[in-house]
């Protein structure tokens, strides 16, 4: 019984480096919500595992308006944290706005929320502003600080790599 359990251990180990080269130390975002029945955000976002080579894009949409008032971007960063057993995942992303409604100076779009996993009794949650301010530049995220808004309609989806 003993030397079976050293086998399953050292073959557990053997393919140690398979579940961790499977992961590609990528993190990444994907949500598409609804928050209060007039704003529609739309994001996909990815990056290294240390919040380098951040790429994706973001659509934030005002429904309230007619017609409806849309910005686009490029994701320029994003930081991911948390995503344990017990802890939520938590993400912040910034897109450099390429697309806003004429005369409007948005120069970038903030989207920052939870992931509260499958089986969580909590809803996912959402925020999302425009600012006036530049993006960030790559690698230079804020640490996520805030929640965001609880999600009724649409999820997020976040993947945290491993460290």
């Amino acid at each position: 019984m003993k030397r079976l359990v050293i086998l399953l251990s050292a073959l557990a180990l053997l393919a140690w480096p398979a579940v961790v080269s499977a992961d590609h130390g990528t993190d990444s975002v994907r949500g598409n919500v609804r928050l209060f029945g007039q704003i529609e955000v739309n994001v996909s976002a990815r990056s290294s595992q240390a919040g380098s080579d951040a790429s994706g894009r973001v659509t934030f949409t005002n429904t309230i308006t007619d017609p409806n008032q849309t910005w686009r971007g490029d994701v320029t960063c994003l930081r991911i944290v948390g995503a344990t057993a017990t802890t939520a995942a938590t993400f912040y992303t910034v897109a450099r706005v390429t697309d806003a409604p004429p005369g409007d100076f948005a120069q970038s779009i903030h989207v920052f929320g939870t992931d509260a996993g499958k089986f969580a009794q909590a809803p996912d949650t959402l925020a999302a502003f425009t600012s006036s301010l530049p993006a960030p530049p790559d690698g230079a995220c804020p640490v996520p600080t805030f929640s965001g808004s609880p999600v009724s309609d649409g999820e997020v989806t976040i993947h945290n790599s491993l460290p």
